[in-house]
């Protein structure tokens, strides 16, 4: 607290040169306390000053995922997708506006693989980083994408279910991609590979248990 204290004196002696980084730096103390919320709103009070400055975008996806784990653990998975979306955004536009930062792209596979627990929205994959990150999709997507949805033979559940599972393998797929892209970048990180790995593991188990997909979908047209 007593840091936080001195922070906040820096910013009111002098906004125009300190400002930044004392938010930014008031943001992680938060998030080191367990206090995301306030942490979120110290790095938006940075982003304000400086839109694309990396450690307040990094570091407000990651109190937006710690806040995500938190929604999850008291079974509030709908808050949980929000946190998700909101960091996703902001480690996106990180890597995007900074390529080859190596932490950014790590923190974006961190955050789109949490989604092994919680189901994404519908437009999370479609930003365009995001959807830059999808890999072309599998067979039994394919399939799916070439039948009919709208059919009779097909329940609403069965589609509403089916959506749900298709959200979370894009997200985890992409997750994937942004650990290999940090891999690409640093090569010798042993934890880069540990993640990347990870992520496949991840992904097979998906699959495994989600097996009346692959059973029900409707065969290829030729």
């Amino acid at each position: 607290t007593a840091a936080l204290r001195s922070f906040s004196r820096a910013v009111q002696l002098d906004p125009s040169a300190l400002r930044l980084y004392s938010y930014t730096q008031s943001g992680a103390i938060h998030v080191i306390m367990g206090a995301q919320a306030k942490a979120l709103e110290a790095y938006t009070a940075a982003l304000t000053v400086q839109r694309d400055y990396p450690p307040a975008l990094l570091g407000y996806a990651n109190a937006a995922l710690r806040s995500a784990s938190a929604s999850v653990a008291v079974g509030a998975p709908g808050e949980a997708a929000e946190a998700l979306y909101v960091a996703a955004a902001a480690a996106a536009h990180c890597v995007a506006m900074h390529p080859t930062l190596v932490p950014g792209w790590k923190l974006l596979g961190d955050v789109l693989i949490a989604h092994t627990r919680v189901t994404p929205r519908s437009n999370l994959t479609r930003q365009p980083l995001l959807e830059s990150l999808s890999l072309p999709p599998s067979p039994v997507l394919e399939q799916w994408e070439k039948h009919d949805m709208e059919s009779a033979a097909m329940p609403a559940e069965t589609k509403e279910a089916f959506s749900r599972w298709e959200r979370r393998l894009k997200a985890i797929r992409g997750g994937r991609v942004a650990y290999a892209r940090a891999c690409h970048l640093a090569p010798w990180e042993a934890n880069g590979w540990v993640d990347t790995t990870a992520a496949l593991v991840g992904e097979a188990a998906m699959r495994r248990t989600h097996q009346h997909f692959m059973k029900a979908a409707p065969p290829s047209r030729a």
